[in-house]
């Protein structure tokens, strides 16, 4: 299977400034990314499901500005996006 590793090197150096080796460091990325690509999935579904129902759809933050609108409820109140 594959493995998403991000990783960062970094030089060690001696007393006098001379190199003498690197500090090299891997992490595994593959279940951030895999759960980030399964939450853009379910969002395009949802989006899908909302735009493909008959009904109007809107969802406000909690501070009541807008997030999204299907385009049911622009046709029926004239909005753009």
């Amino acid at each position: 299977s594959e493995v998403l590793a991000v990783g960062s090197a970094r030089p060690v150096r001696g007393p006098d400034g001379a190199p003498l080796g690197a500090v090299l460091t891997l992490r595994d990325e593959t279940a951030r990314a895999a759960a980030e690509a399964a939450l853009r999935a379910s969002e395009a579904r949802y989006r899908a499901h909302v735009e493909a129902a008959p009904q109007l759809a809107w969802v406000n933050r909690a501070d009541g500005s807008a997030e999204f609108y299907n385009e049911r409820w622009r046709a029926y109140t004239g909005q753009d996006e």
